[in-house]
């Protein structure tokens, strides 16, 4: 995706048409990663969850959902029950390595992940960069097995359009080791990549300049990406603060849960066409019209032309949504408890 400000630059191939159930085909699509950089939209409020929409049971406290949100927009979901799933969520990565100097890992869409019989679900993960000897340079938070695998120091900000200088850290999507989905902000230490820490917000830094003391954060996995959506229960959209401004509806990537409790629910999925306010405002109403509580924390991951989802159904993988953009990295949902 490109973005406004400190734009992260990927490569791509033309899109593919959207296929499947839940989406309707979109007669003019873009051609290169990101969004129309056009005149921006007025924000329109989301449609509530409607009832005629499609769901369906993938496994017991799995189920899949496609949402029309317009003539030509939809959302898919992977809704995941944490009680009851027999399931849980994972990074996928293959063959890291290093090479001309960058972190790259093989390129894959997310439905080749779905040729591993143990995987029920694929979207695609963090930016990417330039192409390395067939590989895909990492861009972000990478975190597998407990490991780094990729480092995300902090980020100077030298300030621009109203921003004020700083240092800054991007979202990042992890999961402990007790099983929870966990949402914050995330760098690593500069010379020490595997000192991860957490933070509060985004900016980092003080008004003297000086480092912010964050907390340790050890996940088991975690993709670095951004921005947050939604904080503690309340819409909290930080593209600025993370230089990620993408104003126009574009295809969007996404993850959000709602706070830990026997019935926590965890949704992963991709939307065909909304701004970042509409997406955070559509995720507060489908928690709240599914299941009458509050989601309580949301981030983007990828979006642009790298938004896809695949899922595994009785009669085989399903996807209906793939851009045909191949990507460094994948969130998945896998069969069986964490261990």
């Amino acid at each position: 995706m490109l973005f406004c400000l400190d734009a992260v630059r990927h490569n791509s191939r033309p899109l593919r048409p959207l296929r499947g159930r839940g989406f309707l085909l979109v007669a003019s699509l873009l051609v290169l990663p990101g969004c129309d950089h056009g005149a921006a939209r007025p924000e329109q409020p989301s449609p509530p969850v409607a009832a005629g929409d499609e769901r369906e049971t993938l496994a017991p406290g799995i189920v899949h959902e496609a949402i029309s949100t317009g003539a030509s927009a939809g959302v898919d979901i992977i809704d995941v029950t944490m009680s009851t799933a027999d399931a849980h969520v994972s990074v996928g990565a293959s063959s890291i390595g290093s090479s001309d100097g960058s972190v790259t890992a093989a390129p894959k869409l997310p439905e080749d992940w779905l040729t591993d019989q143990s995987v029920l679900a694929a979207i695609n993960g963090g930016y990417f960069g330039r192409t390395v000897n067939e590989h895909k340079e990492l861009v972000g938070l990478l975190v597998m097995d407990g490991r780094v695998r990729h480092a995300a120091p902090a980020i100077v900000g030298h300030g621009s359009a109203g921003l004020a200088p700083g240092t800054y850290a991007r979202s990042a999507f992890g999961v402990m080791p007790n099983g929870e989905p966990q949402i914050t902000w995330a760098a690593t230490r500069a010379g020490s990549p595997q000192s991860l820490y957490s933070y509060e917000a985004p900016i980092i830094s003080d008004s003297h300049g000086q480092r912010i003391r964050g907390t340790r954060w050890r996940p088991v996995c975690a993709i670095g990406c951004g921005p947050t959506l939604i904080r503690d229960g309340r819409v909290s959209i930080t593209d600025r603060d993370e230089r990620l401004v993408s104003p126009e509806a574009c295809p969007r990537t996404f993850v959000a849960y709602s706070s830990p409790g026997a019935s926590q629910h965890f949704v992963m999925g991709v939307a065909s066409s909304m701004t970042y306010n509409d997406l955070a405002q559509f995720l507060e109403g489908y928690f709240k019209s599914r299941y009458k509580m509050d989601v309580s924390a949301a981030m983007c991951l990828d979006g642009g032309a790298s938004t896809q989802i695949s899922y595994r159904t009785a009669n085989g993988p399903v996807t209906p949504r793939s851009t045909g953009v191949t990507v460094a990295d994948c969130l998945l949902l896998v069969s069986g408890r964490q261990r």
